[in-house]
């Protein structure tokens, strides 16, 4: 969710405009899905933005609802609906353009873990922010970004190359 105070009113930068200016700046996953153009940012007494004040957009396009057809699309749609306080969410729709947050995100993994018994990372959330594109990873027919084995294997042989070197860096020394 981005919220934009333009310079003057009689220049609003367009969603385009706004996403291409981010591109170069910020990761993919942080550039917003979904914009809400003030005329001024709430504040509160100490001169911070008063988040709860800060207005909801409107639902992108309801004709593009594209409802669940697997059992983990399912389950995926009621966790983000009530993590997100919503009534209903596509599994085409990206979780943090609908009004998810790095704190917000953090309430997903339990339940799916309850549920599922599949463990989700907060990592997973990001790289997969559509409902169909995480139950294709959970469910398998996605391939996963990172292999972790792999990479811990990696690692331990990386930690054992160094004791090893260590080892006889010391042994010289004696």
């Amino acid at each position: 969710m981005g919220y934009v105070v333009p310079a003057t009113a009689e220049v609003v930068p367009s969603e385009t405009a706004l996403r291409e200016h981010l591109k170069g700046r910020v990761p993919d996953y942080m550039i917003p899905g979904a914009w809400v153009m003030l005329a001024a940012l709430p504040l509160t007494p100490n001169g911070k933005v008063d988040r709860q004040r800060l207005p909801t957009p409107e639902r992108a396009d309801p004709l593009r609802y594209v409802a669940p057809r697997t059992p983990t699309e399912e389950l995926l749609a009621r966790v983000w609906a009530e993590v997100l306080k919503l009534d209903q969410v596509g599994v085409e729709e990206d979780f943090f353009a609908l009004g998810g947050t790095s704190l917000s995100v953090m309430r997903v993994p339990a339940p799916v873990k309850r549920t599922l018994g599949r463990d989700l990372s907060i990592i997973d959330l990001f790289r997969y922010p559509t409902i169909r594109t995480l139950a294709a990873y959970l469910d398998g027919r996605g391939q996963p970004m990172v292999d972790r084995a792999k990479l811990q294997a990696g690692a331990g042989r990386r930690r054992a190359a160094r004791r090893k070197a260590l080892g006889s860096i010391r042994t010289q020394e004696e």
